[in-house]
């Protein structure tokens, strides 16, 4: 999970609306589990509860909405911005953010599992990394 990166060692971690989140893959990525929280929010409730984690965090896990509005994002862009804390937008709305970098990941190979049985023994992806200033746009493959 990209958030154990980026994370400070003090730091606290909130995921907004990421079902999808597990806390065994977080423990493993490197996130300290005492620090993580878990917010509920609905495609309705996603920005409010949005502003409130980047008020509370450091770094903020969101899923965002489909077609979120444009009016929210800008609001909170700007609040994380004012208060140093960093976004990490995931979902279908999450490229209507705007973004200072973004990643994609634009391919996915599993090693080890055969049709329905074996062990998963490793996972490789292909990520396009894109930003905006200093950023370069490179591609990078990550084994795990």
């Amino acid at each position: 999970m990209l958030a154990a990166g980026i994370t400070p060692v003090d730091g606290w971690v909130a995921a907004v609306g990421v079902p999808a989140l597990g806390v065994v893959a977080a423990s493993e990525a490197g996130l300290a589990l005492d620090r993580l929280v878990f917010l509920a929010a609905s495609d309705a409730t996603w920005g409010t509860v949005t502003i409130a984690a980047v008020d509370a965090f450091d770094v903020v896990v969101v899923n965002a909405p489909p077609r979120p509005r444009a009016a929210e994002v800008r609001r909170l862009a700007a609040r994380a911005r004012e208060r140093g804390a960093v976004l990490l937008v995931t979902g279908a709305g999450a490229r209507a953010w705007p973004a200072e970098a973004r990643a994609a990941v634009t391919a996915a190979s599993w090693d080890g599992l055969g049709h329905g049985h074996g062990h998963l023994e490793s996972c490789r992806l292909m990520v396009a990394l894109d930003g905006r200033g200093a950023i370069r746009s490179r591609r990078v493959e990550l084994v795990a």
